[in-house]
């Protein structure tokens, strides 16, 4: 679809005038039943030339679109279903947002992968836990880590143990050095990590009894660092 079109379209949704408001949010929910919404939801999002509040519109718009129309036979899907080239797409569009300057649009977009992974992490999406990894581990800027540990923060929880043995591992080392690192990193930025750390530890802790030799392998190699960086919390 015509990202210019939408953007007249989130205008009119924010208009103050209820009736060109009414119109605006008509005119793209119509536009949602037609393929490339998601598409052009996600170039608006990223795109810096827009006003703040039309890229977090096109945000939060994406993210119910995904739980509406994504995957068909999900609580709260409607048709038609979103065609698998566009998810690839949106898949592939949607993590250049993650380190946005503004981190108001680093959330929208971090809920936006959130909703996304709900259905497609890691099977059709196995990329996404090393980007976000990577961010972590390179630490380009604030907003790189920020990102990434937001994202995280909104998936940890819901990792099964399908993926943890692929997670742990690379996932673990970089939180632990953010948490550890009180000098190089903001105290925000440390909690998100520790907040992170809890949700995996978490799941985790549910998958103990039934998995009780794998998550004993997963975690043993990690114990001593873990146990470093959080006596350094707590000192």
């Amino acid at each position: 679809q015509d990202s210019q079109e939408l953007v007249k379209r989130l205008y009119a949704a924010l208009n103050a005038d209820p009736s060109e408001r009414k119109a605006g949010e008509d005119a793209l929910a119509q536009a949602s039943n037609h393929p490339g919404f998601g598409s052009a939801l996600g170039h608006v999002t990223l795109d810096a030339a827009q006003p703040y509040g039309i890229r977090q519109l096109a945000a939060v718009i994406l993210k119910n679109y995904v739980r509406t129309h994504w995957q068909e036979g999900t609580r709260g899907f409607a048709p038609p279903e979103v065609g698998e080239e566009e998810k690839a797409y949106v898949r592939n569009l949607l993590p250049r947002g993650i380190a946005d300057p503004d981190s108001k649009i680093r959330t929208a977009v971090g809920m936006a992968v959130a909703r996304v992974a709900e259905h497609d992490w890691p099977h059709a999406w196995p990329e996404l836990t090393p980007i976000l990894v990577n961010l972590i581990r390179h630490r380009e800027s604030p907003a790189h880590v920020h990102g990434a540990l937001r994202c995280l923060s909104l998936i940890a929880s819901d990792i099964d143990e399908n993926q943890m043995p692929e997670v742990v591992p690379v996932l673990f080392p970089e939180l632990q050095a953010i948490i550890a690192a009180p000098q190089t990193h903001a105290a925000g930025v440390r909690r998100r990590a520790m907040g992170v750390l809890h949700g995996a530890l978490t799941a985790l802790g549910l998958m103990h009894g039934a998995y009780r030799q794998q998550v004993s392998a997963l975690l043993a190699p990690q114990l001593q660092a873990l146990l470093v960086a959080l006596v350094g919390v707590v000192t």
